[in-house]
């Protein structure tokens, strides 16, 4: 069992970074196949279906679980001039379940051994010095009604935006055939057409946009991420990050820009994973056991030949370290745990199984009992009383043997 020692001692190291793992397991939102998101200028609000009210407000992570192998994040659709919404996804691996997976495997091979079995920035610039009343009153006029679009109002918001784009659309071509015969301040008339083609091939291109927006939205509001490849050996993580952009046009400047609000952006993490019923975690634990072990020795007989002796019991502390696996029972919190156990300990002397059930009361203390089960040293060949030449035979002839009889044991774990 020295082997269980070093894991012990490895596990005490990271056991902070498995017992973030089981945390986010057994908090985690049980889902089926899709999760529905919305978001204002705060935070997000998760749903579970696409009928009911988005609004169990997600702080900065959240963590679901699912049987399924893929499901469908639906998130609302904004106003995509005013909204950056970008998407990451990422793989990590399961450390709570691979750790279990070790030290199972560990338990198992061990006790073998002894017992035998781009945003680009849209920014357009006018430095002629006059534009026409009309032309900038337009211009200003769709600036604040996409400012003002939504998903509730982009109806009436995008028409009027199209009777704008009307008018700005004629000035630019009526300039058009003006500079065509304008001789005197050619170059400078050029100039100032080109910045005002620029605004409006601008205003043109974000009216597409929403219009597009519109017609997707009214099929579906939401803007739908597939999760893939949900497992128990790994973690999907989904970063979500939303950055408010503005739209501002300079009318003495003649300057139209969108500029992105990095500091104004919410973000939020959401993990996703295999549901599971029982969520196992690895714990060090100190254990209470009242266990014996039997020790030989020798003596001599009447005729002064040496024989094997009952030599008592071997010196064993009643407390010792353990290893324990804590199959936690899934009710969506992490406290006040239930959860049936499996541990292994203290060493290959004195080799001891453990199995019982417990309370995670919290996420650094837990409290358990059950059965301990253990390995006696026996006589193989010889008995009490026989010849021997001297200790090293009757060390030669223990074997180990399991006992069937369980003696209790109480235990405590902890994060250190």
């Amino acid at each position: 069992m020295k082997k269980i020692l070093f894991a012990l001692c490895a596990i005490i190291t990271i056991s902070h970074l498995n017992a973030q793992t089981v945390k986010k397991s057994l908090t985690a939102k049980k889902i089926k196949k899709e999760l529905y998101l919305d978001y204002d200028s705060k935070s997000f609000s998760y749903g579970l279906k696409k009928d009911e009210l988005i609004n169990q407000t997600i702080t900065n992570e959240k963590s679901f679980s699912s049987k399924e192998t893929s499901v469908s994040v639906f998130i609302k659709s904004k106003n995509p001039i005013l909204n950056e919404l970008t998407i990451e996804t990422k793989t990590i691996e399961n450390l709570s379940y691979k750790k279990y997976k070790d030290e199972l495997n560990n338990f198992i091979s061990q006790f073998k051994e002894v017992s035998g079995f781009e945003q680009k920035d849209f920014e357009s610039l006018a430095q002629a010095e006059v534009l026409k009343k009309d032309f900038l009153d337009a211009i200003e006029s769709i600036v604040e009604s996409i400012k003002q679009t939504n998903e509730n109002n982009y109806t009436d918001k995008i028409n009027s935006i199209k009777n704008d784009i009307k008018k700005i659309n004629q000035y630019i071509s009526n300039q058009k055939s003006n500079l065509k015969l304008a001789s005197e301040n050619w170059y400078q008339n050029t100039k100032l057409f080109e910045a005002e083609a620029e605004i409006a091939a601008t205003l043109n291109a974000y009216y597409k946009l929403l219009f597009i927006w519109k017609e997707k939205i009214e099929i579906n509001p939401f803007e739908e991420k597939k999760i893939d490849n949900i497992s128990r050996d790994s973690l999907q993580v989904v970063n979500i990050k939303v950055t408010p952009k503005e739209l501002k046009f300079d009318r003495t400047n003649k300057k139209l820009t969108l500029e992105k609000k990095e500091a104004e952006s919410i973000n939020t993490t959401l993990n996703f994973e295999k549901f599971s019923r029982f969520v196992p975690e690895v714990r060090p634990a100190l254990v209470y056991t009242n266990l014996t072990f039997p020790k030989f020795g020798t003596e001599t007989n009447d005729s002064d030949e040496l024989v094997v002796a009952d030599a008592g019991e071997e010196k064993f502390n009643k407390i010792n370290a353990g290893l324990m696996i804590n199959f936690n029972y899934y009710t969506g919190d992490d406290e006040f745990v239930p959860f049936f156990q499996l541990g292994a300990g203290p060493s290959k002397k004195y080799p001891i199984l453990f199995s019982g059930v417990g309370v995670r009361l919290n996420e650094k203390l837990m409290i358990s009992g059950g059965g301990a089960w253990t390995w006696i040293n026996e006589l193989s060949s010889l008995a009490i009383g026989d010849l021997v030449s001297g200790t090293s035979v009757i060390e030669d002839d223990q074997k180990f043997k399991f006992t069937t009889k369980p003696k209790l044991y109480l235990s405590i774990q902890f994060k250190l």
